[in-house]
């Protein structure tokens, strides 16, 4: 932790010069750095590695490996790493030197000294001493080395890069294993994501599993997104169910954020407006209810039919309706007609009569929404505007305008008022 936060402060020290339009490091400060490696002061030494490293600077190679067999085993362990980072055309030699020296060593360090230079030598593509890797993950499994856990993250290193079909197969067995056994969160994070960034599809039941019983609330939802990044086919339904079962109030958040961003429909929008007064943590209460405040429905792209949109549209006005979002069962009936209507002018080939029937459509939704806090028979609520009026919207985009000089009409007329558009966006509870 202290390793940690001296290079966190060495980081922002650095920001900070470079916001001051000073450039860095010069040569003079290349050199300095180079000479910490020198210094007998522990915390002298570590600024130069730091900076060596933060900087990437290639320059301090050959001062790294003239001081390489001078230094204790720690730090032979950082200055393989190092000269890793740095590109280091040495790296084999002294990792299987360093592996060598190991053989002198009588005590239970000797194999860690031996998997920390085979941990490096994969970084480079080198598998050769992989054996030493295997004899201490079994010594591992059987209660030895168990601060080392940090050589598990080695594992995708193996799948992705080892030549032997033999070394990836058991690679593969051990981070599945892993993923579901080890103690460490951190470790559990970095197979989950690998293995599904691997192997892709194959993986879903393992993400299903992690994503509803992992102890650590962060790795459930990184395996939840693993499965949106492989669009599980399921996806839809098995959000609304971690909506109900995660633990975690961010997460929830995020599920019910999902509904409305990534799906968006009606029966979405309905889904988590219920939810909405069953969310224990009132700040993520509010969260959610701000989602649905500045909801838009999800427009498609551009692969995706208008004459499909047509009929999404049909559906979510009955679904409005079902939902009592839109009241008055003539008027519903209306504004399907105009749809229908819209449609087969558009299966016709007459685009410009089928723009005609959805601005009378948008026109009669704004009109009545706007009308709808009185006393008007006719009635659409904040949610239905929503729906209607917005993915009416999207429809029109596709849809040509009247050529120019052509007399517009009275429909396109009104729909280009810009008051009007803007007053029915005003929030309606």
């Amino acid at each position: 932790m202290k390793i940690l936060l001296k290079f966190i402060l060495f980081f922002l020290f650095a920001i900070t010069q470079h916001s001051f339009g000073q450039e860095y490091p010069t040569q003079a400060d290349k050199e300095r750095y180079i000479s910490y490696l020198d210094s007998s002061d522990n915390n002298i030494h570590g600024q130069g590695i730091d900076a060596i490293r933060f900087y990437h600077i290639t320059e301090a190679i050959p001062a790294i490996e003239e001081r390489f067999w001078q230094k204790n085993e720690s730090t032979q362990s950082l200055y393989l790493r190092v000269l890793v980072e740095l590109g280091a055309s040495s790296v084999e030699s002294f990792a299987l030197a360093y592996i060598d020296s190991a053989d002198n060593d009588t005590s239970d360090w000797a194999l860690l000294k031996k998997v920390d230079a085979t941990r490096e030598l994969f970084l480079i593509g080198n598998f050769s001493t992989i054996n030493y890797y295997w004899e201490w993950l079994e010594e591992y499994k059987n209660g030895k080395y168990k601060p080392d856990v940090g050589f598990l993250h080695a594992l995708p290193e193996i799948i992705r890069n080892s030549p032997s079909p033999e070394d990836v197969e058991r690679a593969k067995a051990e981070s599945i294993y892993y993923v579901q056994n080890s103690r460490n969160e951190g470790v559990r994070y970095t197979l989950i994501t690998s293995l599904a960034n691997i192997y892709g599809n194959e993986m879903i039941p393992l993400l299903l599993e992690i994503s509803k019983k992992d102890k650590s609330s962060g790795n459930r939802y990184a395996a939840y997104e693993e499965l949106v990044k492989l669009n599980y086919s399921d996806l839809h339904n098995y959000t609304k169910e971690r909506l109900y079962s995660e633990s975690e109030p961010l997460y929830r958040s995020n599920y019910a954020d999902t509904l409305l961003v990534r799906f968006g429909t009606p029966k979405d929008y309905k889904y988590v407006s219920d939810y909405l007064n069953q969310e224990p943590d009132s700040e993520k209460r509010d969260w959610i209810k701000i989602g649905l405040d500045v909801f838009e429905p999800v427009e498609p792209d551009t692969t995706f039919p208008t004459s499909d949109m047509l009929d999404t549209l049909t559906s979510y006005t009955n679904q409005s309706y079902g939902y009592d979002w839109l009241k008055d069962e003539a008027y519903k009936n209306e504004l399907v007609t105009k749809l229908t209507n819209a449609k087969t002018k558009l299966t016709s080939g007459d685009s410009l009569s089928c723009r005609t029937e959805v601005v009378a459509f948008q026109n009669s939704v704004a009109q009545v929404y706007a009308d709808s806090a009185g006393s008007y028979p006719k009635y659409i609520s904040n949610e239905g505007y929503k729906f209607l009026f917005y993915y009416s919207g999207y429809i029109l985009d596709r849809l040509p305008k009247p050529a120019e000089g052509l007399p517009v009409k009275p429909e396109d007329s009104l729909l280009q008022s810009s008051s009007l558009k803007h007053n029915n966006k005003k929030k309606r509870k």
